[in-house]
Protein backbone atom coordinates (compact mmCIF):
# COMPACT_ATOMS: atom_id res chain seq x y z
CA UNK A 1 0.00 0.00 0.00
CA UNK A 2 2.67 2.47 0.80
CA UNK A 3 4.65 1.87 -2.33
CA UNK A 4 1.60 2.33 -4.29
CA UNK A 5 0.62 5.48 -2.50
CA UNK A 6 4.19 7.16 -3.15
CA UNK A 7 4.04 6.23 -6.39
CA UNK A 8 0.77 7.87 -7.71
CA UNK A 9 1.90 10.86 -5.34
CA UNK A 10 4.93 11.36 -7.20
CA UNK A 11 2.76 11.81 -10.48
CA UNK A 12 0.92 14.79 -9.26
CA UNK A 13 1.36 18.18 -9.71
CA UNK A 14 3.03 20.21 -6.00
CA UNK A 15 1.01 23.22 -4.62
CA UNK A 16 1.91 25.28 -1.78
CA UNK A 17 0.64 23.58 1.65
CA UNK A 18 1.85 25.29 5.76
CA UNK A 19 4.63 23.31 5.82
CA UNK A 20 5.50 24.09 2.26
CA UNK A 21 5.19 22.58 -1.38
CA UNK A 22 3.35 19.50 -1.33
CA UNK A 23 1.93 16.98 -3.86
CA UNK A 24 -1.30 15.41 -2.41
CA UNK A 25 -4.17 13.40 -3.09
CA UNK A 26 -7.52 13.79 -0.78
CA UNK A 27 -10.01 11.05 -0.04
CA UNK A 28 -7.45 8.43 0.27
CA UNK A 29 -8.27 4.40 1.20
CA UNK A 30 -6.34 1.98 0.96
CA UNK A 31 -5.85 -1.42 2.86
CA UNK A 32 -3.14 -3.76 4.08
CA UNK A 33 -2.81 -7.04 6.60
CA UNK A 34 -2.04 -6.92 10.06
CA UNK A 35 -0.11 -9.66 9.25
CA UNK A 36 2.11 -7.48 6.78
CA UNK A 37 2.81 -4.37 9.16
CA UNK A 38 6.11 -2.93 8.50
CA UNK A 39 7.57 -1.34 4.91
CA UNK A 40 10.68 -2.95 4.30
CA UNK A 41 11.88 -0.68 1.50
CA UNK A 42 16.34 -0.37 1.32
CA UNK A 43 15.30 3.43 -0.03
CA UNK A 44 13.14 3.92 3.16
CA UNK A 45 15.35 3.30 5.99
CA UNK A 46 12.55 3.02 8.96
CA UNK A 47 13.61 3.15 12.60
CA UNK A 48 12.38 -0.02 14.40
CA UNK A 49 13.23 1.34 17.82
CA UNK A 50 11.41 4.56 17.09
CA UNK A 51 8.31 2.65 15.91
CA UNK A 52 8.45 1.14 18.91
CA UNK A 53 8.37 3.73 21.12
CA UNK A 54 6.39 5.97 19.85
CA UNK A 55 3.88 2.74 20.35
CA UNK A 56 4.40 2.32 24.12
CA UNK A 57 4.52 6.09 24.74
CA UNK A 58 1.36 6.18 23.17
CA UNK A 59 0.22 2.64 25.39
CA UNK A 60 1.71 5.24 28.12
CA UNK A 61 -0.82 7.49 27.74
CA UNK A 62 1.19 10.11 28.15
CA UNK A 63 0.94 13.50 27.65
CA UNK A 64 4.59 14.91 28.34
CA UNK A 65 6.69 14.31 25.56
CA UNK A 66 10.33 13.61 27.25
CA UNK A 67 10.01 9.90 26.38
CA UNK A 68 9.53 10.68 22.69
CA UNK A 69 13.00 12.81 22.77
CA UNK A 70 15.28 9.70 23.75
CA UNK A 71 14.39 8.66 20.27
CA UNK A 72 14.25 11.36 18.20
CA UNK A 73 15.69 14.68 19.47
CA UNK A 74 13.59 16.82 17.12
CA UNK A 75 10.22 15.75 18.53
CA UNK A 76 11.15 18.82 21.03
CA UNK A 77 9.78 20.76 18.22
CA UNK A 78 6.40 19.47 18.54
CA UNK A 79 5.87 20.44 22.30
CA UNK A 80 4.64 23.37 24.05
CA UNK A 81 6.72 24.79 26.45
CA UNK A 82 5.82 23.29 29.46
CA UNK A 83 7.02 19.75 27.76
CA UNK A 84 3.65 18.71 26.85
CA UNK A 85 2.48 17.31 23.28
CA UNK A 86 -1.10 18.87 22.85
CA UNK A 87 -1.98 16.35 20.30
CA UNK A 88 -0.69 13.03 21.96
CA UNK A 89 -2.81 10.13 21.36
CA UNK A 90 -1.84 8.43 23.97
CA UNK A 91 -2.80 11.10 26.91
CA UNK A 92 -6.21 11.28 24.79
CA UNK A 93 -6.71 7.72 24.69
CA UNK A 94 -6.44 6.91 28.27
CA UNK A 95 -8.22 9.95 29.74
CA UNK A 96 -11.42 8.49 28.57
CA UNK A 97 -10.00 4.79 29.01
CA UNK A 98 -11.17 4.22 25.11
CA UNK A 99 -9.34 1.38 24.52
CA UNK A 100 -10.87 -0.35 27.68
CA UNK A 101 -14.48 0.29 26.82
CA UNK A 102 -14.28 -0.62 22.80
CA UNK A 103 -13.11 -3.87 24.42
CA UNK A 104 -15.74 -4.38 26.56
CA UNK A 105 -18.34 -3.11 24.00
CA UNK A 106 -16.84 -5.80 21.35
CA UNK A 107 -17.84 -8.64 24.38
CA UNK A 108 -21.05 -7.53 24.47
CA UNK A 109 -22.20 -6.85 21.38
CA UNK A 110 -19.74 -8.59 19.07
CA UNK A 111 -21.27 -6.61 16.21
CA UNK A 112 -21.56 -3.33 17.59
CA UNK A 113 -20.53 -0.50 14.99
CA UNK A 114 -19.59 1.81 17.67
CA UNK A 115 -16.16 0.79 18.93
CA UNK A 116 -14.66 3.70 18.09
CA UNK A 117 -11.93 5.66 19.79
CA UNK A 118 -11.99 9.57 19.03
CA UNK A 119 -8.64 11.08 18.77
CA UNK A 120 -9.98 14.47 17.15
CA UNK A 121 -11.93 16.28 20.28
CA UNK A 122 -14.27 19.44 19.14
CA UNK A 123 -11.61 21.88 21.02
CA UNK A 124 -9.12 21.60 18.51
CA UNK A 125 -11.04 23.24 15.64
CA UNK A 126 -10.07 26.37 18.50
CA UNK A 127 -6.93 25.51 18.98
CA UNK A 128 -5.85 25.08 15.11
CA UNK A 129 -7.81 28.56 14.70
CA UNK A 130 -5.45 29.94 17.17
CA UNK A 131 -2.85 28.05 16.61
CA UNK A 132 -1.71 27.76 19.79
CA UNK A 133 -0.23 24.14 19.64
CA UNK A 134 2.88 23.01 17.57
CA UNK A 135 1.37 19.50 17.80
CA UNK A 136 -2.11 18.72 16.48
CA UNK A 137 -3.71 15.25 15.79
CA UNK A 138 -3.51 13.82 12.57
CA UNK A 139 -5.81 10.78 13.34
CA UNK A 140 -8.97 11.60 13.61
CA UNK A 141 -10.48 7.78 14.94
CA UNK A 142 -10.08 4.27 14.67
CA UNK A 143 -13.15 1.61 14.65
CA UNK A 144 -12.97 -1.89 15.36
CA UNK A 145 -15.30 -3.94 13.49
CA UNK A 146 -15.75 -8.05 14.60
CA UNK A 147 -17.15 -10.05 11.65
CA UNK A 148 -16.75 -13.86 11.74
CA UNK A 149 -14.24 -13.98 14.16
CA UNK A 150 -12.22 -11.22 12.83
CA UNK A 151 -10.97 -8.08 13.99
CA UNK A 152 -10.58 -4.65 11.45
CA UNK A 153 -9.68 -1.55 12.17
CA UNK A 154 -11.04 1.65 10.46
CA UNK A 155 -8.39 4.39 10.60
CA UNK A 156 -9.43 7.61 9.79
CA UNK A 157 -6.96 10.42 9.27
CA UNK A 158 -7.03 14.24 8.33
CA UNK A 159 -3.58 14.20 7.36
CA UNK A 160 -0.84 11.71 6.31
CA UNK A 161 2.52 12.32 5.26
CA UNK A 162 3.32 9.67 2.66
CA UNK A 163 6.75 9.69 3.58
CA UNK A 164 7.29 10.63 7.09
CA UNK A 165 4.68 9.42 8.43
CA UNK A 166 2.50 6.79 6.92
CA UNK A 167 5.12 4.14 7.50
CA UNK A 168 5.06 4.42 11.10
CA UNK A 169 1.22 5.44 11.41
CA UNK A 170 0.47 2.31 9.74
CA UNK A 171 2.69 -0.14 11.93
CA UNK A 172 1.34 1.42 15.00
CA UNK A 173 -2.11 0.88 13.87
CA UNK A 174 -1.75 -2.31 13.37
CA UNK A 175 -0.31 -3.36 17.14
CA UNK A 176 -3.30 -1.50 18.32
CA UNK A 177 -5.26 -3.92 16.37
CA UNK A 178 -3.48 -6.88 17.13
CA UNK A 179 -3.46 -5.92 20.98
CA UNK A 180 -7.69 -5.65 20.95
CA UNK A 181 -7.50 -8.99 18.87
CA UNK A 182 -5.64 -10.64 21.25
CA UNK A 183 -7.66 -9.37 24.05
CA UNK A 184 -10.98 -10.64 22.34
CA UNK A 185 -9.14 -14.14 21.61
CA UNK A 186 -9.59 -13.42 17.87
CA UNK A 187 -7.75 -13.02 14.32
CA UNK A 188 -6.01 -9.81 13.52
CA UNK A 189 -7.57 -8.89 9.92
CA UNK A 190 -7.36 -5.70 7.99
CA UNK A 191 -6.14 -2.09 8.36
CA UNK A 192 -8.55 -0.05 6.29
CA UNK A 193 -6.35 3.42 6.13
CA UNK A 194 -8.38 6.84 5.29
CA UNK A 195 -7.12 9.78 4.97
CA UNK A 196 -8.62 13.62 3.99
CA UNK A 197 -5.60 14.44 2.99
CA UNK A 198 -2.32 12.08 2.03
CA UNK A 199 0.44 14.21 1.10
CA UNK A 200 4.60 14.08 0.31
CA UNK A 201 6.44 17.31 0.59
CA UNK A 202 8.64 18.42 -2.29
CA UNK A 203 11.65 18.49 -0.26
CA UNK A 204 10.93 14.43 -0.08
CA UNK A 205 9.88 13.73 -3.33
CA UNK A 206 13.76 13.15 -4.78
CA UNK A 207 14.23 9.95 -2.00
CA UNK A 208 10.48 8.93 -2.49
CA UNK A 209 11.38 8.40 -6.39
CA UNK A 210 14.57 6.75 -5.34
CA UNK A 211 13.17 4.21 -3.05
CA UNK A 212 10.40 3.30 -4.44
CA UNK A 213 12.47 2.65 -8.46
CA UNK A 214 11.80 -0.66 -7.98
CA UNK A 215 8.90 -2.81 -6.65
CA UNK A 216 7.46 -3.62 -2.76
CA UNK A 217 9.56 -6.51 -0.68
CA UNK A 218 7.36 -9.97 -0.33
CA UNK A 219 8.33 -10.51 2.74
CA UNK A 220 6.86 -13.18 5.18
CA UNK A 221 4.37 -12.25 7.79
CA UNK A 222 5.18 -10.37 10.95
CA UNK A 223 5.21 -12.05 14.73
CA UNK A 224 1.85 -11.82 16.60
CA UNK A 225 0.88 -10.71 20.36
CA UNK A 226 0.65 -13.24 22.62
CA UNK A 227 -3.22 -13.55 23.40
CA UNK A 228 -4.77 -12.20 26.57
CA UNK A 229 -8.29 -13.19 26.30
CA UNK A 230 -8.72 -9.97 28.40
CA UNK A 231 -8.54 -6.58 28.62
CA UNK A 232 -7.26 -6.34 31.98
CA UNK A 233 -4.39 -8.91 30.89
CA UNK A 234 -3.92 -7.29 28.26
CA UNK A 235 -3.17 -4.02 30.11
CA UNK A 236 -0.68 -5.99 32.43
CA UNK A 237 1.51 -6.62 29.59
CA UNK A 238 1.38 -3.35 28.32
CA UNK A 239 2.38 -2.24 32.06
CA UNK A 240 5.27 -4.45 32.65
CA UNK A 241 6.35 -3.62 28.38
CA UNK A 242 6.40 0.34 29.73
CA UNK A 243 8.90 -0.72 32.99
CA UNK A 244 11.24 -2.49 30.53
CA UNK A 245 11.17 -0.12 28.16
CA UNK A 246 11.96 3.04 30.49
CA UNK A 247 14.84 0.47 32.15
CA UNK A 248 16.29 0.41 29.12
CA UNK A 249 16.03 3.80 28.17
CA UNK A 250 17.48 4.94 31.48
CA UNK A 251 19.71 2.12 32.39
CA UNK A 252 20.78 0.19 29.18
CA UNK A 253 19.89 -3.44 28.84
CA UNK A 254 21.33 -5.93 30.76
CA UNK A 255 21.97 -9.45 30.03
CA UNK A 256 18.98 -10.68 32.97
CA UNK A 257 16.27 -8.22 30.46
CA UNK A 258 17.17 -9.58 27.65
CA UNK A 259 16.53 -12.72 28.16
CA UNK A 260 13.32 -11.76 30.10
CA UNK A 261 11.95 -10.22 26.93
CA UNK A 262 12.22 -13.89 24.59
CA UNK A 263 9.08 -15.98 24.26
CA UNK A 264 6.95 -12.20 23.96
CA UNK A 265 6.41 -12.50 20.25
CA UNK A 266 5.57 -9.08 18.58
CA UNK A 267 5.79 -7.32 22.33
CA UNK A 268 9.23 -8.92 22.66
CA UNK A 269 10.44 -7.68 18.92
CA UNK A 270 9.59 -3.90 19.88
CA UNK A 271 11.56 -4.61 23.05
CA UNK A 272 15.03 -6.01 21.09
CA UNK A 273 14.49 -3.02 18.98
CA UNK A 274 14.59 -0.33 21.69
CA UNK A 275 17.37 -1.82 23.69
CA UNK A 276 19.47 -2.12 20.38
CA UNK A 277 19.29 1.18 20.18
CA UNK A 278 20.54 1.76 23.91
CA UNK A 279 23.42 -0.59 23.52
CA UNK A 280 22.62 -4.07 23.49
CA UNK A 281 24.24 -6.45 20.73
CA UNK A 282 22.82 -6.16 17.30
CA UNK A 283 22.78 -10.05 17.18
CA UNK A 284 19.98 -10.05 19.61
CA UNK A 285 18.17 -8.89 16.54
CA UNK A 286 17.09 -11.39 13.36
CA UNK A 287 19.18 -10.30 10.56
CA UNK A 288 16.31 -8.52 8.68
CA UNK A 289 15.49 -6.01 11.59
CA UNK A 290 19.18 -4.52 11.71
Amino acid sequence: MWWEVVRKLLKHDSAGSRDGDAREMTGFVGRFPATHDWVWCPGRKLSAAYAAGELLWYLGGHHNGEQMIAYAPQYKRFLDDDGTAYGAYGGRIADFRQFQYAHDLLVDQPRTRQAVISLWHPKDLNAALGRRHPDMPCTLSLQFLLRDGQLDLHSTMRSNDAWLGLPYDGWCFSQMLKLMASALNVEAGWIQHQVGSMHLYERNADKAQQACSSGPLDLEPRLEVPRTGDWDAANEMISWALEIEKEIRTKGASRETLELIQGYGAIGEWLRCIAVKFGADPEILEERLR
